[in-house]
């Protein structure tokens, strides 16, 4: 058994799905959309009368509402996928989301980007002193001062980043799909998931990013349709690697 997928099925099935249920997938899809910039409308007008740290606390605010309805749509999108025939109804959608997942979703999601962001930021960090040579290099780096070396260097981070975004992309599923409720087996869950399908993984993000330039494009009304697609041929991918693997946390990954 083979736990590989195939990036035109997983768009394939995401556009299926949808047109099966198109109503009340893009109906929550608008309602999530329109609440989300209400509320950023609403606390954008008082995020400054808050002092210094206002604009951050709304920040925190608003990302926790864009999250809540992520999840709420991978949860109820999950058993959608398994079940055509499951409750779709707006009710469904708020009600599968309980504090304890969210909470766990929300960590899950810290614990990703921590794992992204401090390689990243240590392997510029030690090219720019190598390269430029220490603090006094760093204004000729922040100029534009870019030669081969330092861009070669700088895919080379580049790459770095692609490799640990695809590994961790399903982490935050295993969550919302309550295979398990701690984030750090989350994380290991989907570096297993995702070995051998790295680069696979990352042409698919290219691909869901493309629908979601279109989706822009098409006077952000695309995104009533895009957005729906874009997560539920993730969930394809999800299922279709995911499927196959014994899950177990305290194995070894090994390395791609």
């Amino acid at each position: 058994m083979t736990n590989n997928f195939s990036i035109s099925d997983s768009v394939s099935k995401g556009f299926d799905l949808l047109s099966k249920r198109m109503g009340a997938l893009v109906l929550f899809v608008f309602i999530s959309f329109a609440i989300e910039t209400v509320m950023q409308m609403a606390l954008g007008k008082i995020a400054f009368s808050l002092g210094m740290f206002g604009p951050t606390l709304v920040g925190i605010i608003t990302n926790l509402i864009t999250a809540f309805f992520t999840l709420a749509f991978i949860t109820k999108s999950l058993d959608y996928y398994d079940n055509n025939d499951t409750n779709l109804s707006i009710e469904a959608f708020f009600s599968s989301v309980d504090f304890k997942l969210f909470i766990n979703y929300i960590l899950t999601s810290i614990l990703c980007g921590i794992v992204i962001a401090v390689p990243t930021f240590i392997l510029i960090g030690i090219g720019v002193f190598a390269i430029y040579g220490g603090m006094d290099g760093i204004s000729n780096f922040m100029s534009g001062g870019l030669n081969l070396t330092s861009a070669l260097y700088f895919f080379f981070v580049f790459l770095v980043i692609i490799n640990l975004s695809a590994r961790v992309y399903f982490a935050t599923f295993f969550i919302a799909d309550r295979i398990t409720e701690s984030p750090i087996e989350a994380l290991k869950m989907s570096l297993k998931a995702s070995n051998g399908n790295v680069w696979k993984l990352f042409l698919l993000m290219i691909v869901l990013i493309m629908i979601a330039i279109a989706g822009v494009l098409l006077f952000l009304v695309g995104l009533l349709f895009a957005y729906p697609i874009i997560l539920l041929a993730s969930i394809h991918a999800y299922r279709s690697i995911s499927r196959n693997i014994n899950f177990d946390p305290s194995e070894e990954v090994t390395e791609v």
